[in-house]
């Protein structure tokens, strides 16, 4: 993935059109020079490079293409916002400590997505059911999946 392409991907996922003039200002150039990044496949250069990457929170590097890891571990905001205890626990290591970071925020995200759905029908019928019926269930259950209409589905689907 080249430069522009990374840009692409970034303004659109800040809901920021690419080649607007609102883009054109944030990084102190023009809409044709932005233009030209993607037309000519121009890269830009030295500071207006590093204004895209602070503004994305990435690092230039990123946006060059030589990493894939978008996380500019060298940004003292960053480091900053990390520092505490999990960076501790795992040993002053800046690569893990954002991953880490970033798999409660998924976790979070996740939790709140399921409370937001609420509890399937399902479970809060099987909730309603005692011991025995909960037990009958699973075997009607079990004898419906091992018919051979299910059976050659989970064929098909192991492939």
């Amino acid at each position: 993935m080249d430069f522009f392409d990374r840009y692409k991907q970034l303004c659109t996922a800040q809901d920021i059109l690419p080649n607007s003039q609102r883009a054109a200002d944030m990084f102190g150039v023009t809409r044709a020079t932005i233009t030209s990044w993607g037309k000519n496949k121009n890269t830009p250069k030295g500071d207006t490079l590093v204004r895209i990457a602070d503004a994305f929170g990435v690092s230039v590097d990123y946006l060059l293409g030589r990493v894939d890891d978008p996380v500019d571990y060298e940004n003292p905001a960053l480091q900053a916002e990390l520092a505490g205890e999990a960076l501790e626990a795992l040993g002053g290591d800046i690569k893990k400590a954002a991953a880490f970071q970033q798999a409660v925020a998924e976790d979070v995200r996740r939790e709140k997505a399921t409370q937001q759905a609420g509890t399937p029908r399902i479970l809060t019928l099987w909730a309603q059911l005692d011991l025995m019926d909960q037990v009958r269930v699973e075997a009607y259950i079990e004898g419906m999946l091992a018919a051979d209409k299910y059976r050659v589905q989970q064929m098909k689907k192991m492939g």
